[in-house]
């Protein structure tokens, strides 16, 4: 029986493009295929436009495309509650000239206009995210291109939250999302994203002195709980925080272990 689904997810991290294939629906049992695509120096907008997505021969009726982009491809921060705005536009706009100025761009700097703005109630502090124009641009060409159904365009570490949202209601938390060098780190206290800062990871860094680093960036301590997602396969744990969930050895195909965000489970 042909499957009903077929998701293609690409993940564009620092240095490659990752592809993979799931099949979902009956009989398919969430088969999967996948493929890595390095950068060599290429930007990823630039990249996407010699992407070939494997297309199965087996008549599934709708093929579906989510995107996870990863640092630093990215911007991203928590910005302060602004009363008086009501429509999208408003929002997309005081979002976009925040998001310049914690970046310390000037307003007439073009690459990050795609805004996404995320509101956690009133008068909680509002998560913005902006995706380089082009890359935008050439994600929906993609698309297009090769009759993909466009689903899910978002940051890394939002992806990272969303998986760790179960145990983010109660107390302080922080999530640490981490490529080979680059990685991003946001902070709830009880179950709203208070603040998100980028992270470098330098060699012979671990892990916990990364999410020590993005506690005290975020303002918070380095006692509570830390949940760690990774693009990589072997991360230099160090000495453990208390509280810090550490991942195990991953399963070679993007994975079935719940720490690695290489995986169907999105």
């Amino acid at each position: 029986m042909s499957p009903l689904w077929i998701d293609h997810q690409v993940w564009i991290l620092e240095d490659e493009l990752r592809h993979l294939l799931v099949r979902r629906g009956p009989g398919t049992a969430g088969q999967q295929s996948a493929r890595i695509h390095p950068l060599a120096g290429r930007d990823p907008a630039t990249a996407l436009q010699s992407l070939q997505l494997r297309r199965p021969q087996d008549g599934a009726w709708l093929q579906r495309l989510s995107v996870h982009v990863g640092e630093p491809w990215v911007r991203h921060a928590c910005l302060p509650w602004q009363d008086g705005l009501v429509s999208d536009a408003d929002w997309q706009a005081w979002g976009l000239e925040g998001l310049r100025q914690r970046c310390g761009l000037a307003a007439e700097d073009a690459s990050i206009e795609r805004v996404r703005v995320s509101l956690q109630g009133y008068g909680r502090p509002v998560w913005v995210a902006a995706l380089d124009q082009a890359l935008h641009e050439s994600i929906q060409a993609l698309a297009r291109q090769q009759r993909l159904w466009l689903g899910t365009v978002e940051p890394l570490l939002a992806l990272a939250c969303r998986r760790a949202s179960p145990h983010l209601k109660d107390r302080q938390s922080g999530v640490l999302m981490l490529q080979r060098t680059q990685g991003s780190v946001a902070w709830f206290d009880g179950g709203v994203c208070v603040e998100s800062v980028p992270l470098s990871w330098v060699e012979g860094r671990t892990v916990s002195q990364l999410a020590a680093e993005g506690a005290l960036m975020c303002g918070s301590l380095p006692q509570a709980a830390v949940h760690v997602y990774a693009a990589v396969a072997e991360l230099p744990a160090g000495p453990l925080l208390p509280g810090m969930r550490l991942p195990t050895v991953p399963d070679a195909r993007f994975g079935r272990a719940d720490w690695l965000l290489m995986s169907s489970e999105t």
